[in-house]
């Protein structure tokens, strides 16, 4: 999307390795008819040279340590750019609640619409 969502790091890795790219956003608008041609049904997507269809933000990002700078992923700092990474992805699953129960209430056992209503302002405030 034309966000600063999963896709971002590897946007700034690939800008970091000096490496161009094009970077196709998508309009919330073009979602619903994308969805469904999409491998898993998620973005961000990547092709590299007109090759196939490649997923996972996670996967993304360190492909393009590897394979597109020598400083971004080098071997001998795996172990410490990986506990990063994965702390990063434990913090960002810890939030992710505050910021859903927002958007998708019924996906946490609250009604349609739970956070427009005084109290769901409320829970999400305290959360967060």
């Amino acid at each position: 999307f034309d966000i600063e969502g999963a896709g971002e790091p590897t946007r700034l890795a690939l800008a970091l390795a000096g490496q161009d790219f094009e970077d196709d956003r998508i309009a919330f608008s073009e979602w619903k008819d994308l969805k469904p041609k999409t491998p898993y049904g998620l973005l961000p997507l990547m092709t590299i040279d007109d090759g196939p269809v490649k997923t996972q933000s996670g996967a993304m990002l360190r492909w393009v340590g590897a394979n597109c700078s020598e400083t971004l992923y080098p071997k001998e700092k795996l172990y410490e750019i990986e506990e990063a990474l994965g702390l990063v992805t434990d913090m960002r699953d810890a939030f992710a609640p505050t910021i859903y129960l927002g958007m998708r209430p019924e996906k946490y056992g609250r009604p349609e619409g739970f956070g427009q209503t005084e109290e769901g302002k409320e829970v999400i405030k305290a959360m967060r």
